[in-house]
């Protein structure tokens, strides 16, 4: 598990993280990075007479990375790993190692309502811990109670996620690495470690990728400027809704998520360095280890949407090759444009240093290719110019770069009309 925090809440962080694990036999390790400099996203969203404008901040703060290896319990029989929690009221299964869960026997979890310790089959059972031995190769599920029988510490198993994001959320006012980085916040409750199959997730995202082509476009959630409180939710929110309601249908079609599974182990993933130095997993190697695992907690339904949409792009991917070939669409060569211009609008990124700016960016179709442009312009009469008696627009541009993941075509630098053909001159 891995929290960001500012470094002068350290010797605080220590301290809680101290008095949590000191009744713990084998205390997990901590590790604290050295300061580093990493961004911070926040957006707030305020409403105008012209309507609600989203403003995104983005600047660097001093932080340090702490890193906690897995929850250890030993006994005579050696030593065992958390793997999951099992909350029975909530109606949830928490993953907890990412390393062993996916490999947790089937019958493990709600429907397991036994005792391996005592035998005891309880129908009003609270909650329970899946633990494993990786010696022995020793699987046990066992209840809150006989947990504490087993381990000196086990009494305080049943909360400690919870309760670790608790410390680091609420009391330190940090965040875990995805919210840090990306301007999100995650509540302090074990919903979000709530473990369901990929397969399962899969299906949903098709479910809601069908209902709607808006669907077709990831939106992040809008929280409020301090990153904490949630204004309006994301696409990542709409699925894990999608996911609880009952109403709504999201069968597997195991033929789409076999090709699905096919896809992903095709693409590339790896790893590299943090700003730490520490290695870690590239988004697509996290979608990888997904589909390995077989499972993935809830708040990352991301992993499985961005599987789909990374499929659905492959099938057109041949398509959109040849479209470039036949044109003679290439980086660095300029282009005649000739198609309609479908809207200007303004669209928010950031500059060569990391500032937050407003980019007015006409969108364009080209009748030629087919294919989809955009060209940043400086103002809305840019193209009236270049605007032909049929309506189309027709001129000169740079190709300055070919965005293959949205398959979008980006133009750069002065537009220039296209020189009318010479008439031939008769004889």
């Amino acid at each position: 598990m891995e929290f960001y925090i500012t470094p002068d809440r350290r010797q605080e962080c220590e301290k809680k993280l101290a008095q949590l694990f000191k009744k713990l036999d084998c205390k997990p390790v901590v590790n604290y990075s050295n300061v580093q400099k990493v961004e911070k996203k926040t957006q707030t969203v305020f409403k105008t007479e012209d309507g609600v404008v989203v403003d995104k901040h983005s600047y660097t703060l001093d932080a340090i990375k702490v890193e906690i290896e897995d929850f250890v319990l030993n006994d005579s029989r050696g030593d065992w790993v958390m793997v999951a929690g099992v909350y029975y009221r909530e109606g949830m299964v928490t993953l907890v190692s990412n390393k062993y869960f996916g490999k947790m026997p089937t019958q493990y979890g709600l429907n397991y309502t036994r005792c391996d310790y005592c035998g005891g089959t309880h129908g009003n059972r609270i909650k329970s811990v899946v633990l494993y031995n990786p010696v022995a190769d020793e699987w046990m599920q066992v209840g809150s109670t006989c947990v504490n029988k087993i381990f000196a510490q086990g009494k305080y198993l049943g909360n400690l996620i919870v309760k670790l994001y608790e410390v680091f959320q609420v009391n330190l006012c940090g965040c875990d690495s995805d919210g840090w980085l990306s301007g999100g916040w995650c509540p302090p409750d074990h919903y979000w470690s709530k473990a369901i199959t990929i397969e399962s997730a899969v299906a949903v995202c098709k479910a809601f990728w069908d209902a709607d082509e808006n669907h077709h476009q990831w939106k992040r959630a809008i929280y409020d400027d301090y990153g904490r409180n949630k204004i309006q939710g994301g696409t990542n929110d709409a699925l894990m809704d999608l996911y609880e309601r009952k109403d709504v249908s999201h069968e597997i079609d195991s033929s789409l998520y076999a090709k699905i599974v096919s896809y992903v182990d095709a693409i590339e993933g790896g790893y590299e360095l943090d700003w730490y130095g520490a290695e870690v997993p590239k988004f697509n190697q996290k979608i990888k280890d997904a589909f390995e695992c077989g499972y993935i907690q809830a708040g990352e339904m991301y992993l499985a949407y961005f599987a789909l949409k990374g499929y659905y792009n492959s099938l057109t991917m041949p398509e959109f090759d040849k479209a470039l070939k036949d044109n003679g669409i290439e980086k660095g060569v300029k282009y005649t444009f000739c198609g309609t211009l479908d809207k200007v609008e303004n669209v928010q990124g950031y500059d060569y240093y990391g500032d937050p700016c407003i980019y007015l960016m006409a969108f364009l179709t080209d009748s030629q290719s087919g294919l989809k442009f955009v060209k940043e312009i400086s103002h809305s009469g840019v193209m009236i110019p270049y605007k032909q008696e049929d309506g189309t627009y027709k001129f000169n541009a740079m190709v300055r770069w070919i965005d293959r993941k949205n398959k979008v075509v980006k133009l750069a630098g002065r537009l220039s009309k296209v020189p009318k053909a010479k008439a031939k001159k008769s004889k």
